[in-house]
């Protein structure tokens, strides 16, 4: 699949945020019985190179897949590129957590050699994070029962934290605390 664009003037590359790339993703595709299950961000960190989104989408027909989203924005416009599992995706930082959301490859497939990839990234339970000026002001962890939102960053000994069975909830209240903390 190619690149798709439209106009977009809210941000330039380098400033599209987190907060951008979930509503930007939740208008994209959280619709026509789509659902988002889990959302990743990893910006990028200088104006050559793509913004990723990980999902995981709930299909129509029941079962979920994951998705990555290459983002750029450029001249007034937000191009993005859509890559599914099966295709097997360059980019390997996805949560490992979205691997058990989905189901197993089967060998001796792109997607199975990707499923292979991200598991050597092993990322850990804290799966997203909310950075201002380098400083992580909240996050979303995975815990055994759902999601935990917690203040500060993951090694701070106490914090402000909130439990959800949903990571949607949990989402939205990483997005209005940090939005609320940078304001």
């Amino acid at each position: 699949m190619g690149w798709i664009s439209f106009t977009y003037t809210e941000k330039t590359h380098l400033e599209f945020n987190i907060t951008d790339a979930y509503l930007f993703c939740y208008k994209e595709y959280n619709r026509n019985s789509y659902e988002i299950i889990r959302f990743w961000f990893q910006p990028t960190k200088n104006i050559q190179d793509n913004h990723v989104v990980y999902l995981v989408l709930k299909h129509p027909d029941g079962y979920n897949f994951i998705l990555v989203v290459l983002i750029n924005i450029e001249n007034e416009e937000i191009y993005f590129k859509e890559i599914s599992g099966s295709m097997g995706p360059a980019e390997d930082k996805c949560p490992i957590e979205f691997l058990s959301l989905v189901k197993l490859p089967k060998t001796n497939s792109y997607e199975y050699d990707w499923f292979i990839k991200v598991k050597h990234q092993n990322i850990k339970s804290v799966i997203q994070t909310f950075k201002h000026k380098n400083k992580v002001i909240v996050y979303i962890k995975t815990e055994k029962r759902g999601f935990k939102v917690c203040t500060g960053k993951p090694s701070d000994r106490t914090c402000i934290s909130w439990d959800y069975d949903n990571y949607n909830a949990a989402m939205l209240t990483a997005i209005e605390y940090f939005t609320n903390f940078i304001s």
